[in-house]
Formats: C-alpha cells, structure tokens, sequence
C-alpha cells in the first residue's frame, strides 16, 4: 500500500509539473523522479532496512511541499506574464562564429583537467609503483584521499572539468551530435574520478552534462525533422551513459565494494558481483533516507551554523585557523548496514535545524522557477548557469546537499566570470 501511495504522489506530481511548465524536463518532476525512486527502492526491502520513522515522513513530506510550494509562489506571479523566448543557434552570440571559441575553450579546460588528472596519478604511481597496484590498494588509496593524508596532489585545478561539461553540454546541444567536444570533458572526468577512486563525482559531472544540454535544448527553433533530432540525441545519451556505467563499474569493482549485506533477500543475492546490477549499487541507491532516518531518531550531531551550506567558504577560513574545519565525510550509522549518506535533508538539519528543512527547499523552488522563466524569456547563458546549478542540487537531493562540493561553488563563479569572455572574444571576431 505504501509503495503504491509512493508511486502515485510521484507520477502525479510529475504531470501536475508538466502542465506547469510544459517540458517533461523541470525542476519540480526531476525532484519528484529521484525522491520517488529512492523512496520505492527503500520501500521494497530487498535488503531489511531499518522501518521509516512518523517523523523522517514529516521531514521528507514537508521538504516536498516546500519545494512545490516555492515553485508556485513564482510560477502565479510570472506565467500571467510569461513571453517565452526561442533561440536560433546560429543569432546567439556564442555561436555567431559557428561554436569554434566555445569548441576551442572546451577543448582547452578539458586538457587541464586530464593534465591534473594524470599529475594526480603521477603521485599514486610514485606511492604504489603501478597502475595495478594502486587497483590492488584501492581501499586504502580511497582512505587515503577522504582523510586527507593523500600529499603532493595540485588542488583546485582539477574542478575546471566541471565548467567544461558544461560548455560540452550547451556546444552538443547547438551542434545536435557526439563530437570531440562531447568525449575529452568526460574522458579528463574519468580519468580524474578513476584517481579519485570515487563514483560520486562521475555522478555530479554527468548531472552537469545532462542539465545544461536539456535545459539549452528546450529554447532552441526547431530547424530539425523531431524524429531524427530524437534519435541523435539517444544516441548521444547512450554513449555517454556507456561510459559513464563503464567507469563507474570499474571503480565499484576495484574498490572491492561488499555484495555482502545484512538482512540481502534471497532475489537480491542471487545479482552478488555483477557490475551494474547487484546488492551493493541497490543499498547505494536506496539507503540514504534510512541514514537520515537514524541521524534524525539518534539527534546527536552537532555542526557549525551552515558548515555544510558554505563548506567550501568554511574550508577557506580553516586554512586559517579562522574556523574549525568542517568534516569531510559525515559519520555513518546502520540501517542494520553501515551508510554515511543522508540526502541533503541532513545537512540542512544540520546546518539550520528543523527549520531549514522548509526554508531552504522552499527558496531552492522558488530560485529555480524564477530562473526558469528568466532564461526561457531572455536566453542568457548566465542565467542557464545558475538555473543549472540550482538543477544538480535538485537531481542529487537524493543523496547529499552537493552546495558543500567546491565543483558546485567554485565552477559556477568561473562560468558565470568565463562565459561573458567567450562571448567578448565571439563578439571581437565576428564583428
């Protein structure tokens, strides 16, 4: 019966927001996907999670309705008055020169990343000796990393990777098909998140890829037969997401992850060791809310006012012994598994207490309906960066409140100072 009432608040809402917005791609049905599914994951017990709390329920609901109310507050006001605007490719000014800048500064940004990959990997080389070796020690290489003992890796440079999926997105968008602008951000990606040894970063560059392509996609004039533009676009998605899988399957699998749970049902153990589907990317995916659940029911953690919020700014500070540094990974508990992932309700409740679990959902509603409307009514590409910034807080809501990640902070202030210089440089050379 739960599940059924999960499904069903789920795909209404999801229509509810395409009649709002008219786009199966917005913010309010991309919360209502993710939340759903984690929610019907949790709720299947293929693995004998501890049982949802009355009050983790408020939360979650509360959350929910603040998000959906946030969006209405603007969507009243600004759809009496809506001009939505539709972009030729070839009139906006980034693309007047036919997208070689914007090629050229893609290719350029994903270059530094690999270099910054491949000095990350000089480092684990000279550590472990081989490549093999480091895959023999992935477990202590990754613990390694997360405690911060890893010494002699250049940080801050790799975080242009993000900057330049975005642009890869927008720039296979315009040109409607796989190019090499499409493959070099994600290869520097994989490269550095295989360094790493971490998937979630393949998951937040792979949002960044996928939100600003859709959303830039959506104000173009249609000069395509719709069919023929579908399947490129699938098959462009197809690729990516090969890659995308086969990265992240390969890390799972030297990382040498457990397939082995407490309380796995006999269905779900018979998948133990396959690559992409098996106990452990099931409990990955679907025991977030059992951690907030116990973080909630247990109340024993206590962080600074908005560490998390302002991680990257806390950082900053710590460096000068301003402020204590705040913890890169959250501790874990047993939902009867050890997890340390709580969605992003658990760090807002951190961060601002109960309130900020209305609060901060509902200004995330709010803000991205606003920027909706602004950018379908101008076409500003500095409007799509925050829109789609505010989008992978709102895709990864599921798992953590991505704000905390320098990728999310740092690579918004550089496309927000980088594209206005592009657009400066088209401007010179056509003109």
């Amino acid at each position: 019966m739960l599940i059924f009432i999960i499904l069903l608040v789920g795909f209404s809402t999801i229509l509810i927001s395409y009649k709002m917005f008219g786009t199966w791609f917005n913010h309010v049905a991309i919360y209502s996907v993710v939340w759903t599914t984690v929610l019907y994951l949790y709720e299947l017990r293929l693995i004998y999670f501890v049982t949802l709390s009355i009050y983790t329920w408020l939360v979650i609901i509360g959350a929910f309705l603040s998000l959906l109310l946030g969006s209405l507050t603007v969507f009243s006001v600004k759809s009496k008055q809506f001009n939505s605007t539709s972009v030729d490719p070839e009139q906006a000014l980034l693309f007047k020169d036919g997208g070689r800048i914007l090629k050229y500064s893609i290719y350029v940004f994903s270059i530094i990343g690999i270099l910054s990959a491949l000095q990350h990997w000089s480092v684990l080389l000279d550590e472990y000796g081989t490549i093999i070796n480091v895959f023999i020690n992935a477990y202590h290489v990754y613990k390694t990393r997360t405690s911060g003992d890893l010494e002699g890796v250049v940080p801050y440079i790799w975080l242009i990777i993000y900057p330049a999926l975005f642009l890869s997105g927008i720039y296979t968008a315009y040109k409607n098909k796989l190019t090499i602008a499409t493959i070099l951000p994600m290869i520097a990606l994989i490269l550095k998140e295989l360094a790493n040894l971490s998937r979630a970063g393949i998951l937040f560059g792979f949002a960044e890829f996928i939100i600003s392509f859709f959303l830039f996609k959506q104000i173009f004039k249609k000069s395509e037969h719709p069919v023929r533009s579908r399947f490129k676009v699938a098959v462009v998605m197809l690729i990516l997401l090969s890659l995308v899988g086969i990265g992240a399957a390969f890390i799972k699998t030297v990382r040498q992850a457990t397939d082995t749970f407490k309380g796995t049902s006999s269905s779900l153990s018979t998948f133990k060791g396959k690559a992409f589907i098996s106990p452990s990317i099931y409990f990955y995916g679907a025991s977030h809310v059992g951690v907030l659940n116990q973080f909630l029911e247990k109340d024993k953690e206590r962080e600074s006012f908005g560490s998390n919020t302002f991680f990257t700014l806390y950082s900053a500070l710590a460096k000068f012994d301003l402020v204590k540094q705040p913890k890169f990974l959250p501790p874990g508990y047993f939902i009867p598994n050890w997890s340390n992932t709580g969605t992003y309700l658990r760090e807002l409740y951190n961060d601002f207490g109960f309130v900020g679990i209305f609060i901060v959902p509902f200004l995330l509603g709010l803000l991205s309906t606003l920027y909706w409307f602004k950018f379908r009514e101008y076409g500003r590409f500095s409007d799509l960066v925050i829109l789609t910034h505010f989008y992978i807080v709102i895709s990864l809501s599921f798992f953590v409140f991505v704000v905390r990640s320098p990728a999310w902070t740092i690579g918004a202030i550089f496309l927000l100072v980088v594209i206005p210089i592009l657009e400066k440089l088209v401007g010179r050379k056509v003109y």
